[in-house]
């Protein structure tokens, strides 16, 4: 019998999500959806990205929290909030469906 190394598919292949939360709630919505397949692209705030990164105890420099949740993302930073909504305006219109906002 041979075996495959193709991932099955799974739930939420093709789905791309945007999360601007912070800190637990929208970290750990965006995991979840990663983990079930969605493309989750992170927007943080610049100098010192997402709090939770510093939050709680840390290990070289990068919080324990921010290693579980921040896994299977893209990370970008941007600047200033009113270049989110553009942004916004450009990611839905390249096949974005949902946003996190928590």
């Amino acid at each position: 019998m041979a075996s495959s190394t193709t991932m099955p598919a799974r739930p939420l292949d093709g789905v791309r999500v945007l999360e601007l939360g912070q800190l637990i709630a929208g970290p750990f919505a965006g995991c979840i959806l990663a983990y079930f397949g969605a493309e989750v692209i992170k927007i943080e705030p610049p100098e010192k990205g997402d709090p939770l990164r510093g939050w709680r105890i840390l290990e070289h420099g990068t919080s324990l929290w921010w290693r579980s949740l921040g896994r299977n993302k893209k990370c970008i930073t941007l600047h200033h909030l009113r270049t989110v909504r553009p942004f916004l305006g450009r990611f839905r219109r390249n096949g974005a469906q949902p946003c996190i906002e928590l």
